[in-house]
């Protein structure tokens, strides 16, 4: 019998669902993870298959029997284990330098409109400011579960959202994670 991993994939989903649809689904039978729904890199579309890392095998494989044939919309959803040990691994990783930033990650919202007088970084830190200091933390978690799970993804997606760069050093500042000294250091 040869030996499956934690990832399964999810296959024949209906282009119209939404990520936060599917993911309600593949969490109905056990926790999860990673979950990674792929998408057309010039609609923006979901291209109708996803990946999902589960806890254990043994959620993997309950995943594997309930959601194969899973009615969605008016398709059948496929399921079966993946041939990669990780959701990451399932992106290969030798040609994320030539994927843009829609292929790897679901589109981003679209932007605030900037006043005139204002630059984005003005606007990052007002919105910084008005955000919840919970959910500031979060999002430093996040940031830092990526960048420890997957460098590499992450090293890309700062290098196409600078703005986000930005963002993290104004959250690691203000909560004196680091102080500008250090960043001065680093930059030069």
């Amino acid at each position: 019998m040869s030996q499956h991993g934690k990832v399964v994939y999810i296959g024949s989903i209906p282009y119209d669902q939404t990520e936060e649809q599917v993911l309600q689904i593949v969490k109905s039978v056990g926790p999860v993870c990673k979950f990674k729904l792929m998408f057309d890199k010039t609609t923006g579309k979901s291209k109708g298959f996803a990946f999902v890392e589960y806890v254990d095998l043994e959620t993997a494989k309950s995943a594997v029997r309930n959601l194969n044939n899973y009615p969605i919309g008016n398709r059948s959803l496929k399921c079966d284990f993946s041939f990669e040990t990780s959701v990451n691994k399932a992106i290969d990783a030798n040609k994320l330098d030539q994927l843009s930033i829609e292929e790897v990650f679901p589109p981003l919202p679209p932007g605030v409109q900037l006043n005139p007088d204002q630059n984005v970084y003005e606007a990052v830190s007002t919105i910084l400011s008005s955000t919840d200091e919970g959910l500031l933390l979060r999002i430093l978690d996040d940031m830092q579960l990526m960048a420890q799970r997957s460098p590499r993804l992450m090293q890309y997606l700062l290098q196409k959202k600078p703005q986000l760069t930005y963002t993290i050093i104004e959250l690691l500042l203000s909560f004196g994670y680091i102080s500008s000294q250090q960043i001065e250091s680093i930059l030069h």
